[in-house]
């Protein structure tokens, strides 16, 4: 069984210790992401397409801020903002409607990326509708990454051909192909492209003692932490750099890390200090303002990443009920268990293979600080897994080549069956990856980018809908049920980006996680009861979903609610929400949870100028909502009632 994969491997090594093994890789590249290219925005596009632009209609509304105070800093500081509770956009938001009533007082999410900024100010200013043009500028970065891992591959790898090889493992991989799909997610891409240089630069640092890697190496990990917050996972391998590989007594070699570290503290004290993060939601986890639940999140989180990084599969959690997600992190760590009983012997005889396990698991910690897993922020976590398997693959088969400081090791016994696997795991890794990317990757990529607008936003089937019955410039929305309510934050700049009219305001009354009800008790007063209860946090068990579907897009809708508020339910019998057109009041709680709302429509505006719609679980879609008799009630089946089959 290991002939196949050994000749494979020989041809393969051959192929990559040719001096024109970079450009090759470099046109694989650029031919993988030719299938990424696309013609549209989705989600968060069109919010940073709105803060480079005039969008009138916007500005009337307060969703953005008037265009004479936006100056150059005020774009590039604000590119990711999505409500800031200080800077009164989290209150204008509320007040319209594009987030729903029951966000936070205290939620905040205002993240600090002038670097990718600059970048999308770029796109939005020279091709500001060219969606073509913004993935081609984000593939050139893309390329300029992949020459970048080359060469630390390079220079740490023993030999050229498993260079190529460990770096052919990233083109082949689909995650690395989300930051170049959706625009908005370029971030994690610079980010990664900044922190391997980082990573290069430090090491040679060590090598030479010459000053200008080290400067290069800050300047570089600085701006990896301005393209995104998990360009701290470049520390990683610093660190794994001073404790195995650099030579030295210990505590001098940990003395070269204080630069970076004082860098990254010294970064994190003044993001913190003005005012950007995350604050009062669960989605996103702030390690300064949250370091417990964070710590537990790297217990639960980490392995699970780990294995989604070996199997090839991303983002398992986001789809899973409660109960499946505590099965995949039980399945994680086991599979971590595996993994380091599988490498055992590689590891205690291989310096290298150590330093890039080391690096991949403390690569995982940033990435943690999101409520589940996510394809985009596994670069750093793939750079040590890929050169881990070049590593192993060549170790089994007796093809790696030897130098000093790594001396091959000779192949393990031929009737041994542990060989025997591990032939098979490189079938699998060199025959297997090869054929998902080049003959899969299509049509991957096509379902990704279905995946990303059904999962990410519900907001353009709702975008849909009011396209084909455009609202008034006098009416009022009301979205009875909505099955991803954080979406919907993105529906106005969708419409003004394609210039169709908003309405005057636009309310959410309840997710469509469960059967609704509602109650017309008067002209003008209805009675909103969601069964079970309003299931308004992240972590909240929607009713049947993990015996109807553990695998369901409800579970991630209603796991990003945590973007709106905390877990904890804290509201009050009482408690009250007063808009221009209506007044929601809370009329029964149950352990802090809402169970009953109380919907009055205020006398100043006239009913004919509401115009309710609701969420069809059955058809898929929108349609108008006619409001019950008073004295009657009207129920909007939830995704998995009992006459509604569940839809994925």
């Amino acid at each position: 069984m290991s002939a196949i994969p050994r000749n494979f491997y020989t041809h393969l090594l051959y192929l990559f210790s040719h001096r024109y093994a970079l450009p090759l890789l470099l046109i694989l590249a650029a031919l993988s992401s030719v299938i990424a290219l696309r013609s549209d925005l989705i989600s968060d596009d069109y919010l940073q397409w709105a803060m480079f632009t005039e969008a009138p209609a916007l500005q009337e509304k307060g969703l953005i801020h008037p265009t004479e105070t936006r100056s150059f800093w005020h774009q590039i500081s604000n590119q990711f903002n999505f409500f800031d509770r200080d800077m009164g956009k989290q209150a204008a938001l509320k007040t319209w409607g594009a987030i729903p009533w029951w966000t936070g007082d205290e939620a905040s999410l205002h993240l600090f990326r002038p670097l990718s900024s600059v970048t999308h100010w770029i796109d939005y200013h020279f091709w500001p509708r060219n969606a073509f043009a913004m993935v081609l500028h984000s593939t050139l970065y893309y390329l300029l990454f992949i020459a970048a891992v080359y060469a630390l591959y390079r220079r740490l790898l023993p030999g050229v051909a498993l260079a190529g090889v460990a770096t052919l493992f990233f083109i082949l991989d689909p995650s690395t192909k989300y930051a170049i799909t959706w625009v908005a997610g370029r971030n994690a891409l610079l980010a990664a492209l900044l922190g391997i240089l980082a990573i290069f630069q430090h090491i040679r640092w060590c090598e030479t003692k010459r000053a200008v890697w080290l400067a290069g190496s800050l300047l570089a990990l600085l701006g990896s932490l301005l393209a995104a917050e998990f360009g701290t996972s470049a520390f990683a391998y610093l660190a794994a750099y001073a404790l195995i590989l650099d030579k030295g007594p210990l505590l001098q070699r940990l003395t070269t890390l204080l630069p970076s570290v004082v860098l990254i503290v010294g970064w994190r004290v003044l993001y913190q200090k003005l005012g950007f993060g995350a604050l009062g939601i669960d989605h996103y986890i702030d390690p300064g303002r949250d370091p417990d639940r964070f710590l537990q999140q790297i217990f639960t989180l980490s392995p699970l990443l780990i294995f989604q990084q070996f199997i090839g599969l991303d983002n398992l959690d986001r789809t899973a009920s409660p109960e499946t997600t505590r099965w995949l992190y039980i399945g994680g760590a086991v599979f971590l268990l595996a993994l380091l009983g599988l490498l055992a012997s590689l590891l205690r005889r291989n310096a290298q293979a150590r330093f890039w396990a080391l690096g991949m698991l403390l690569a995982t910690v940033p990435p943690c600080a999101l409520a589940h897993t996510d394809g985009r922020v596994m670069f750093f976590i793939a750079l040590g897994a890929f050169a881990l398997v070049a590593l192993y693959v060549a170790d089994v088969l007796g093809a790696a080549p030897a130098t000093a400081s790594i001396p091959n090791t000779a192949p393990l016994p031929r009737a041994n069956l542990f060989r025997r696997g591990t032939a098979l795991l490189a079938v699998y890794f060199f025959v297997g990856v090869m054929l998902a990317g080049h003959v899969g990757a299509p049509i991957f990529f096509r379902v990704a980018a279905a995946q990303q607008k059904a999962q990410q936003t519900q907001s353009p089937y709702l975008q849909d809908y009011m396209s084909a019955h455009p609202a008034q410039p006098n009416q009022h929305l009301v979205l009875v049920n909505a099955p991803h309510p954080f979406a919907i934050m993105f529906y106005p700049y969708t419409a003004a980006y394609f210039a169709e009219p908003l309405p005057q305001t636009m309310r959410i009354l309840s997710p469509a996680f469960s059967d609704v009800t509602v109650r017309r008790d008067s002209e003008r007063q209805l009675t909103v009861m969601p069964n079970g209860g309003f299931l308004l946090a992240g972590d909240s068990v929607i009713p049947g979903a993990a015996s109807a579907a553990p695998l369901h897009n409800v579970n991630l809708y209603g796991k990003m609610l945590g973007f709106y508020r905390r877990n904890e339910y804290d509201f009050q019998a009482g408690q009250q929400w007063v808009f221009a057109e209506m007044t929601l009041t809370i009329l029964e709680v149950e352990n802090g949870r809402p169970l009953a709302l109380r919907v009055e429509l205020n006398q100043s505006v006239a009913v004919d100028d509401f115009r309710f719609i609701q969420w069809d679980w059955a058809l898929q879609q929108y349609h108008e909502f006619d409001l019950p008799a008073v004295g009657e009630s009207q129920v909007l089946a939830g995704p998995f009632d009992s006459t509604v089959p569940p839809k994925t």
